[in-house]
């Protein structure tokens, strides 16, 4: 999912700046990876430096989305 957005060729430890990756297309992944109502932190991009920061925070937003749903229904 990642790579749909970055321009660069990254690993883990690559910067998000180096990936390519800027504040807009942070945005987008988060609205991919979430449900059409979930609540996006985006102060908790504050902490993404690299490419793992960014693995962990998406994987956040969806398992609180999903512990969000199950609460709803």
């Amino acid at each position: 999912m990642i790579a749909q957005y970055a321009t660069e060729d990254f690993g883990d430890s690559t910067s998000i700046q180096e990936a390519g990756l800027d504040s807009l297309s942070l945005l987008r992944l988060a609205v991919d990876a979430a449900s059409a109502d979930a609540e996006i932190d985006a102060a908790g991009l504050v902490g993404v430096r690299t490419v793992a920061d960014l693995k962990v925070w998406l994987t956040r937003l969806v398992a609180n989305d999903a512990d969000e749903a199950g609460v709803a229904c």
